[in-house]
C-alpha cells in the first residue's frame, strides 16, 4: 500500500522540478534575449560609425576637389596672361621694328633724293646711291636679325610658362578615401525551445525519486502505513 507522504512529496517535487525546468528555460530566454538585443545596438552603432566615417571621406574628397579645380584654374588663367603679355611684347618689338624700317627707308629715298638733286652724273652718282641702298639693306637685315632673336627669347620664355603651369599642376593630388566596410550582422542566439514532454518525465523521475527516498527514509526510522496512520514496525 502506498505511503500517502511519500506520494505527497513525490508529487510536490515533480511539481518543483518542473515549474523549476520552465523557470530556468525562461530565465535562459530572457538572457538569450538581452544578449541579442546587446548585438543589434552594437550593430546598429557600429553602422553608424561606419556611415560618419564615410561621409567625413566624402568631405574630404570633394574639398581636395575643389581646392584642385581652383588651383588649376588659377594654373592656366596665370599661364595665359604671361602668354598674353609675352605676345604683347612680341607685337610690340614687331610694331617698333616696322616703324623704325619705314623711317630708315624715307632717310633713304630723301638721301637718294638729295643725291640726284645735285645733278651730279656719272658713276660717281650711281656709286652714291648704291652706297645708300647697301646702307639700307645692311639696317633691314640687322632689324630682322634682332626682331628674329626676340621671337626665339619670347618662344623660350613661353616655353617657361608652360614648364611652370605644369609644375603648378603636378602639385594637385587627388584625396584617395579610407575604405569603410558595413560591419557583419550579428547572428542571433537561437532561444531555447520548453519541451514538455521530457520536462514531465524528468519531473516525473524526479518526484519518484523522492518519494521512494521518504518511504526508505520511514522504513529506516522503523515505522510502517497500516492504512491508517504510521505505527511501529
Amino acid at each position: 500500500m502506498c505511503e500517502p507522504a511519500s506520494i505527497i512529496i513525490g508529487v510536490v517535487s515533480a511539481g518543483l522540478g518542473f515549474m523549476q525546468q520552465r523557470a530556468a528555460t525562461q530565465a535562459r530566454n530572457a538572457e538569450i534575449e538581452a544578449q541579442n538585443l546587446n548585438m543589434d545596438a552594437q550593430f546598429a552603432v557600429n553602422m553608424l560609425q561606419t556611415k560618419t566615417n564615410r561621409f567625413v571621406q566624402d568631405q574630404k574628397e570633394q574639398t581636395t576637389d575643389l581646392t584642385n579645380a581652383t588651383n588649376e584654374f588659377l594654373a592656366d588663367r596665370g599661364a595665359e596672361k604671361e602668354f598674353k603679355i609675352i605676345d604683347l611684347d612680341i607685337a610690340r618689338a614687331q610694331e617698333q621694328t616696322a616703324r623704325e624700317k619705314r623711317e630708315k627707308k624715307l632717310e633713304t629715298w630723301a638721301a637718294s633724293g638729295e643725291i640726284l638733286a645735285a645733278k651730279g652724273g656719272g658713276i660717281n652718282t650711281a656709286y652714291l646711291l648704291a652706297d645708300v641702298e647697301n646702307q639700307y639693306g645692311n639696317y633691314d637685315y640687322v632689324s630682322d636679325r634682332n626682331l628674329a632673336f626676340t621671337g626665339a627669347q619670347k618662344g623660350f620664355e613661353k616655353e617657361g610658362v608652360l614648364v611652370r603651369k605644369a609644375q603648378r599642376k603636378a602639385g594637385l593630388t587627388p584625396y584617395i578615401k579610407q575604405l569603410y566596410v558595413d560591419p557583419a550582422k550579428p547572428i542571433h542566439i537561437p532561444k531555447r525551445k520548453f519541451n514538455t514532454g521530457m520536462a514531465v518525465l524528468s519531473a516525473g523521475l524526479q518526484g519518484a525519486s523522492a518519494g521512494m527516498s521518504m518511504a526508505s527514509s520511514i522504513k529506516g526510522a522503523g515505522y510502517k502505513w497500516d492504512g491508517k496512520g504510521y505505527v511501529p514496525r
